[in-house]
């Protein structure tokens, strides 16, 4: 349980030791606040969105004949500070879960004799812990809805790639739980990658695609979800098709 891997690095890799379970933070709502003269109270505006939050870990290792323990806060330094940008953060406390997280320092070591350091490492954390099931990919199938099932109490943003696609007069993705919908059409042939959390749509390579008729992103709602692709022209045909559910919560 006592390690945490940043950027795909393992803390064990330089044989650090994680001295306490890290507080479970959970992040605040982000809202608006109105005062109106000669009306008590406020006013709260709840947005759909969270802040940011930290996430510590206190860390101690101790240097041998090899290496010292000063040439160890060196690479840890080059470890945590070298990647731009969120990286993925797990750790064993939480396995079934994962952070994005981005490390903007300081890292202040204390340094014991020489031989042993201790720090604390705060890392600037994505407010959602997204589940690692959520990885998962599940294929769409070209006949039917496809059932997914959200485990989660919050709505998710999926990315669902299409193969092969060929269509004439349209193709539309589809998904809905009870009179929850939205409605996506990609009006061009070809292999595309569908981003709900970013709200794009790009070829493989990453090349963005403009021929689609945008609509809403596809969504997934709290509970039983269908995903549905059809064609609203004369016909649709794809090699594949798969959806990524990135389920989170907080």
């Amino acid at each position: 349980m006592g390690e945490f891997t940043f950027n795909g690095i393992s803390s064990s890799s330089f044989g650090l030791v994680v001295e306490k379970v890290p507080a479970m933070n959970r992040p605040a709502r982000k809202y608006d606040r109105y005062s109106v003269p000669g009306r008590n109270g406020d006013i709260f505006v709840m947005q759909d969105a969270w802040e940011n939050v930290e996430v510590e870990y206190d860390i101690f290792w101790a240097g041998d004949e090899t290496v010292s323990a000063t040439d160890i806060g060196y690479s840890i330094t080059e470890w945590l500070f070298g990647p731009t940008g969120y990286q993925t953060l797990t750790d064993g406390f939480d396995a079934d879960h994962f952070r994005k997280a981005v490390f903007v320092g300081p890292f202040d070591v204390e340094n014991i004799l020489m031989k042993y350091g201790r720090a604390r490492v705060t890392f600037d954390c994505d407010p959602r812990r997204f589940l690692t099931s959520g990885m998962e990919w599940t294929a769409l199938s070209a006949d039917s809805a496809t059932e997914i099932e959200n485990p989660t109490g919050f709505i998710a943003a999926p990315v669902i790639e299409l193969t092969g696609l060929t269509t004439q007069g349209g193709t539309r993705i589809r998904s809905t739980n009870g009179d929850n919908l939205t409605s996506f059409v990609i009006i061009d042939s070809g292999s595309f990658v569908i981003d709900s959390s970013r709200e794009t749509i790009a070829q493989p390579d990453g090349t963005p695609a403009f021929n689609v008729v945008r609509g809403s992103y596809p969504l997934l709602w709290p509970g039983a979800n269908s995903v549905t692709i059809d064609t609203i022209g004369v016909f649709t045909y794809f090699e594949s098709a798969k959806i990524q559910p990135n389920w989170w919560t907080i």
